[in-house]
């Protein structure tokens, strides 16, 4: 193309600032009722409970994509972005209640809804940056069993949990933000 040029070569240098780290990313899990998180409902502050023992976590999003291909494409294909899938995997450390043999609520949030069926099985999390950038999602999940991961003689006992989108997920205000004065 005629009169454009490209970034010079010479010029490309390492990026300024700091780096962010994976564990930089925090997790809740809503303890509410999932009706609180649908358009026009009222999520209550308070039923937000972090998960802090948790690993991997890897959200991946899948654009759903709908073939429109018509005339007008004069023979090329034709798409279009109709949603978006989030599936999202995380590990846990698997941790008691201190001198009790219960599992601590977190993971007994999650535990219950995989355990469970229909609107039961459907639990409400966000995840954001800990550090309050602009990055933060929010959905409805449905919660596959944990698969055991920590299975060694002396390992430390962990879960993968794998959880499904159940609608959309969708951006929201980082809640660690800082607040401008």
């Amino acid at each position: 193309m005629a009169g454009t040029t490209g970034t010079n070569y010479a010029s490309i240098a390492p990026g300024t600032g700091d780096v962010a780290n994976s564990y930089e990313l925090i997790l809740d899990i809503y303890t509410g009722e999932i009706a609180d998180l649908a358009p026009g409902g009222t999520v209550d502050p308070a039923k937000w409970l972090n998960y802090p023992e948790i690993s991997a976590l890897n959200p991946k999003f899948t654009d759903t994509i709908k073939e429109i291909t018509n005339y007008s494409y004069k023979g090329n294909p034709g798409k279009n972005k109709n949603g978006t899938v989030v599936e999202t995997s995380f590990t846990v450390t698997k941790r008691r209640v201190a001198g009790g043999v219960e599992w601590v609520p977190e993971y007994l949030a999650l535990k219950s809804r995989a355990d469970a069926d229909g609107e039961a099985n459907k639990i409400g999390i966000r995840w954001y940056d800990a550090l309050g950038a602009d990055e933060a999602y929010q959905g409805v999940f449905l919660v596959g069993h944990p698969e055991r991961q920590g299975t060694g003689d002396d390992d430390t006992a962990t879960d993968q949990f794998t959880l499904q989108s159940d609608g959309k997920v969708t951006p929201i205000t980082n809640p660690n933000k800082p607040v401008a004065p």
